[in-house]
C-alpha cells in the first residue's frame, strides 16, 4: 500500500511539474530579423544584430549593440510580453509568437512611432 502511494505521490508531483512551465517551448534564442517604426514605410527598416534570450524560468537577456540588458517575460497562449530593465526606466514590449517568429512592439501598434521587432528563433 506504501508503494503504490509512493507511487501515486511521485506521478502527480511529475505531471504537475511538467504542465506548469508554460515557457520551455518558447525559451531559446531568437535573432532580430528587422525592427522599424510602424509609420514609416516597409523599405525604412534596421536590420541591425540583435538577440532576445529567453530562458525557460521567465528571465532572459537581450543583446542590444552588444549590450546585456536583463529582461522578464511572460506567456499566455501566443501572447506574449517582456519587460527591458533599461539604465533609467524598464520598458515593456509585448505582441505574438508563432511557430518561431516573434512581432513585439514597444507601444500601441496603432502609433506610427511605435517600434515594431520582429524576430526568428535560431
Amino acid at each position: 500500500m506504501k508503494k503504490l502511494l509512493l507511487i501515486l505521490f511521485v506521478g502527480i508531483v511529475f505531471i504537475c511539474g511538467c504542465s506548469n512551465n508554460k515557457f520551455a517551448s518558447n525559451a531559446g534564442t531568437y535573432e532580430l530579423e528587422y525592427s522599424k517604426y510602424v509609420g514609416d514605410k516597409e523599405d525604412a527598416i534596421d536590420t541591425s544584430k540583435e538577440e532576445l534570450i529567453l530562458n525557460p524560468d521567465g528571465t532572459g537577456y537581450i543583446n542590444r549593440n552588444n549590450r546585456m540588458l536583463e529582461l522578464t517575460w511572460d506567456i499566455d497562449g501566443e501572447n506574449i510580453s517582456y519587460s527591458v530593465k533599461e539604465e533609467i526606466m524598464n520598458q515593456g514590449y509585448s505582441g505574438v509568437i508563432r511557430n518561431g517568429k516573434m512581432e513585439v512592439f514597444n507601444g500601441n501598434p496603432d502609433d506610427a512611432l511605435t517600434m515594431k521587432y520582429v524576430y526568428n528563433k535560431k
